[in-house]
């Protein structure tokens, strides 16, 4: 026997069944103690409420009723409980029309249930064990799953320095001039940029590996003009836009005692927070980059003749970020040599149209022409100033 506030409880066997009453149908049938929490759990919108335990037992309630009390209305009732309505004889608690109540021990608490399940092992400490074991392990998976949520986090197109169209040799090769995909060397500076699309008014944090330090800036799209003034941010440090609309986003590195050449793995993430370095495919760089700056290796396009020395070709590439400037080298017209000169005409973010000239007379009118050349397609946005 145990002590439920005043009341005496008992233990029971699992083996032991008890008549239960189901609220949804309205009928009883025998369920096993072993069974008996998890047969009423279900049906807990339908427990009744009463004060002591006193007005539970002196109320008609029929067998399979629970009953929910709040012990507080009279001296001596010893706290509240939770109660079943089973058969005279088989509860703890005389009632006035012949039934019992039964005192559901850890019907609160799992701790607390007090029945005999010896022969499984199983108890209600070792059962809560295990549930607070479980639930300590998934919130150790979604911590753990925390920092992969975001795919494609970062926000800087050629982070890694994997990609160089232009075979630069160096970060700072070219000076000042653009050398890796998407970095720009002042002379003082290395710099890059996250166009007007990818950004908005948020927080943001800038990562990466070197002794560099680092400033943000917002500049006109279009003209490349600040918007206020540079800021500096710390490695691992965040900073917030206001007015992102109409400008692109640019970040630039100074060099510490490292030097510019070792700064690597520049992560601009949203959020507060900087996570591991985001590692992405080569092609995923690739296929980034190629929105501002596409090499055209050397390529044989068709197109005709409009004239005894003119010879015009279309040429598509990949859809850029705005209008752009394209240059030829090496033209060659197949079957007549070189040309003297090219030149580009109705393009736009995705093709244009190349004329090849040659001071020799070559094909008749509207013949095929087969014209072979290596174009750049530059659409980077104007350096900040």
């Amino acid at each position: 026997m145990s002590n439920l506030g005043s009341y005496p409880t008992r233990g029971f066997s699992e083996s032991q069944k008890f008549l239960v009453k189901d609220p949804a149908t309205g009928t009883a049938s025998l369920v096993l103690g072993s069974d008996l929490v998890e047969y009423i759990r279900p049906s807990l919108n339908s427990v009744q409420s009463e004060t002591t335990t006193d007005a539970a037992a002196n109320t008609d309630y029929s067998v399979g009723t629970v009953i929910q009390t709040t012990g507080e209305s009279a001296v001596g009732d010893g706290g509240g409980g939770v109660f079943l309505v089973v058969a005279g004889g088989d509860g703890d608690i005389p009632m006035f029309n012949g039934n019992d109540l039964l005192i559901l021990t850890g019907a609160n608490a799992a701790s607390g249930i007090s029945y005999d399940n010896s022969a499984s092992g199983l108890s209600a400490g070792n059962v809560q064990d295990a549930l607070d074991e479980v639930e300590s392990n998934i919130e150790a998976v979604d911590a753990a799953k925390a920092p992969i949520t975001r795919s494609q986090r970062n926000l800087i197109a050629n982070g890694s320095f994997r990609v160089n169209q232009q075979g630069s040799t160096s970060k700072t090769e070219t000076n000042p001039g653009w050398n890796y995909d998407t970095w720009y060397y002042t002379g003082t500076y290395l710099e890059t940029f996250v166009e007007e699309a990818d950004i908005f008014d948020g927080t943001f944090t800038l990562s990466w590996q070197s002794d560099a330090t680092a400033e943000w800036a917002l500049a006109d799209t279009a003209t490349g003009a600040i918007v206020g003034t540079w800021a500096s941010v710390s490695n691992g440090g965040n900073f917030t836009l206001t007015s992102a609309t109409g400008n692109h986003l640019w970040v630039r590195f100074a060099a510490g005692t490292d030097g510019l050449n070792a700064l690597d793995l520049v992560q601009l993430e949203v959020g507060s927070v900087a996570t591991d370095f985001e590692r992405r495919g080569v092609s995923d760089d690739a296929n980034k980059v190629i929105r501002y700056y596409e090499y055209l290796q050397r390529k044989n396009y068709s197109g005709y003749w409009q004239t005894s020395t003119e010879a015009s070709v279309s040429i598509h590439f990949e859809n850029k970020i705005s209008t752009a400037s394209l240059s030829a080298n090496n033209t060659l017209i197949q079957s007549s040599g070189l040309a003297d000169s090219v030149s580009f005409a109705d393009t736009t973010a995705q093709g244009a149209r190349l004329t090849a000239t040659r001071a020799a007379a070559g094909r008749s009118l509207w013949d095929a022409a087969q014209v072979i050349t290596q174009v750049t397609v530059d659409a980077r946005p104007p350096i900040p100033v």
